[in-house]
C-alpha cells in the first residue's frame, strides 16, 4: 500500500528533483541526443564518440525512467499530481519571466535605435552647423581680401580698421577651431555610446536566439502537453460552472416565484387592511347604536312617572288574570267531576268550538284562571288538533304579552343605574306572569273538549262557558 501521510516537499520524485533548477539540469544532461535532433544538428562536427555517449546516456535516461515509474507506482497520485502542477507553475514562471526579458530586450532594442537615430539627427544637424561655420569663414575671407584690396588702393588709410577686422577673424578662427575640437568630442561620444549600444543590441540578439531555442526544445512541447491536460481540465470546469449556472437560474426562478407570492400577500394584506378599516368603521357605527341604547338604559330622557303607571297597571292586570285562572281552574274541575258522575267520557272526542272567540272573550275579561286543576298527563290525553290549537293560542297571548311588556318598557327606562337590581326583578316578575298566562291557555282546552253522552246531543260549549261566568 502506498504511504499516506507525505507531504508534497517530502514525495521521492520532488527529493530525486529538488529544485526546478536542478530539474532542468538533469533533463538537459539526459535528452542530449534528442535535443542535438530537435535543434537541427547546428554542429556539423559531431564525432562518434559523442553520438555514442548520446546513445549511452538515452539508456540510462530509459532506466532512470523507470526507476521514476516504479518510485511513483508506489505513492497516491495526488501526491504526484501535486507535485507535477507545482514544476509546471515553476516552469510557467520561468518562461514568463524569459518572455518579459525578451520583450524588455527589443523594447532596449528600439530604444537604441531610436537613441542612435537621434545621435545621427544631432550629427547631421552639427554637420550642417560647422558647413555653415565654413562658408561664413570663406565669406569673410573673401570679405577681408576685397577690404585689404580696397585698403591697399585706399593707401593704407584704414590699417586700423584693417587690424581690427584680421582680430576679429583670428578670434572668429579661434572660435571656430574651439568649436570644431568640442563637436568632434560630442561625436566621440557619441560614436562610443552607439559602440556600446551596438554591442548590447548584439548581445540581447544572442539572448533573444538562446530563448527562442529553449522555446523550440523537447520541455516546451512538454510543457504545452501539460498545457493542453490543463485546457481540458478548464474545459470540465467550464462544463461544472455552465451546471451551476442553470442551478442559479433555476433558484433565480424560485427567488422570483416567492416574490410573487410575497407580493400577492402583501395585496392581500392591504385588503385585510382595507376591510379593517371598513370593519372599524362597522364597529364605531354599531357603538353608537350600543350607546343610545346604554343611554336608553340608563333612562336619559324618560317620564319615570308614566311608565310607573304603566307597570303598576300591568302588575295589576297580571294579579287579576291569575286569579281568574285560578277560578277557571276550580270550575273545569267541578266540571269534570259533574260530567264524570253523569257517565260522560272524555277520551277521543272532538267538538267544533270558536276558538278566537274564547280567546277575545278571555283577553275582554277582567279575570283570567291558571291551570291548577289540570296535569300534564291530562294535557297528553288531549286529541292533537286541539293541542296545536292550543300551542297557537298560547304563542299567540305570549306574542301579545310580550308586545305590550315591550310597549312598556321600550321607549323610556324609568331606573337610574343604582336601581338595575330592582330593574331586573320586576322583567322577572312580569315573565314569570307572562309563563303563568301561556299555562293558563290550557285552561281552555278545556272548552274545545266535547262532552258527549251515549245517543245525546253535543252540548253547547258557549252556554256552558255563559254559565261559567255568570255563577
Amino acid at each position: 500500500m502506498a504511504p499516506v501521510n507525505h507531504s508534497p516537499s517530502d514525495h521521492p520524485s520532488l527529493s530525486f528533483c529538488k529544485s526546478t533548477e536542478s530539474r532542468g539540469s538533469t533533463c538537459a544532461s539526459v535528452s542530449t541526443a534528442s535535443l542535438l535532433h530537435n535543434a537541427g544538428i547546428e554542429s556539423s562536427g559531431v564525432s562518434f564518440a559523442q553520438i555514442s555517449s548520446a546513445a549511452s546516456n538515452d539508456s540510462e535516461v530509459s532506466v532512470s525512467m523507470a526507476q521514476c515509474n516504479k518510485i511513483l507506482a508506489n505513492y497516491r497520485q495526488e501526491d504526484v499530481v501535486y507535485a507535477l502542477m507545482t514544476h509546471l507553475k515553476e516552469r510557467e514562471g520561468e518562461l514568463k519571466r524569459i518572455t518579459e526579458q525578451r520583450n524588455l530586450t527589443l523594447k532596449q532594442k528600439q530604444a537604441t535605435d531610436m537613441a542612435n537615430q537621434q545621435l545621427q539627427g544631432a550629427l547631421a544637424i552639427q554637420r550642417n552647423l560647422l558647413d555653415a561655420k565654413e562658408k561664413t569663414i570663406q565669406s569673410l575671407e573673401h570679405k577681408l581680401e576685397k577690404v585689404g584690396e580696397t585698403a591697399r588702393s585706399t593707401s593704407h588709410a584704414s590699417e586700423d580698421k584693417v587690424m581690427q577686422l584680421t582680430e576679429e577673424v583670428l578670434s572668429l578662427n579661434q572660435e571656430i577651431v574651439t568649436a570644431k575640437q568640442a563637436h568632434k568630442g560630442v561625436l566621440a561620444d557619441k560614436d562610443n555610446t552607439i559602440c556600446e549600444l551596438k554591442s548590447e543590441i548584439e548581445g540581447l540578439v544572442s539572448q533573444i536566439a538562446k530563448a527562442d531555442r529553449k522555446k523550440s526544445s523537447r520541455y516546451s512541447r512538454d510543457l504545452e502537453e501539460q498545457v493542453e491536460e490543463l485546457e481540458t481540465k478548464l474545459g470540465d470546469a467550464e462544463k461544472e460552472n455552465a451546471e451551476f449556472q442553470i442551478r442559479v437560474e433555476d433558484l433565480e426562478k424560485q427567488v422570483k416565484r416567492k416574490d410573487w407570492i410575497i407580493s400577492s400577500l402583501k395585496q392581500e394584506n392591504e385588503d385585510q387592511r382595507h376591510r379593517e378599516d371598513n370593519l372599524l368603521v362597522h364597529v364605531r357605527g354599531l357603538q353608537q347604536t350600543i350607546d343610545t341604547y346604554e343611554s336608553r338604559f340608563m333612562g336619559k330622557g324618560i317620564d319615570v312617572p308614566i311608565v310607573l303607571a304603566k307597570l303598576q297597571d300591568a302588575e295589576t292586570r297580571n294579579k287579576e288574570l291569575v286569579e281568574t285562572l285560578t277560578q277557571m281552574g276550580t270550575q273545569m274541575s267541578a266540571m269534570r267531576t259533574e260530567g264524570r258522575k253523569h257517565g260522560l267520557d272524555f277520551d277521543g272526542i272532538e267538538m267544533e268550538f270558536p276558538i278566537k272567540d274564547v280567546t277575545a272573550m278571555m283577553m275582554t275579561s277582567p279575570t283570567d284562571t291558571t291551570p291548577t286543576g289540570i296535569t300534564d298527563e291530562e294535557k297528553r290525553t288531549f286529541p292533537p288538533a286541539i293541542h296545536d290549537d292550543i300551542m297557537s293560542i298560547d304563542e299567540e297571548d305570549e306574542d301579545a304579552d310580550t308586545a305590550t311588556l315591550n310597549s312598556i318598557l321600550e321607549p323610556h327606562d324609568p331606573f337610574g343605574k343604582g336601581d338595575r337590581d330592582d330593574l331586573s326583578l320586576l322583567i322577572q316578575d312580569v315573565r314569570d306572569g307572562i309563563e303563568d298566562i301561556q299555562n293558563g291557555g290550557l285552561c281552555r282546552c278545556a272548552c274545545s273538549r266535547g262532552f258527549e253522552r251515549a245517543g245525546e246531543p253535543l252540548l253547547d260549549i258557549d252556554a256552558v262557558i255563559s254559565e261559567t261566568f255568570t255563577d
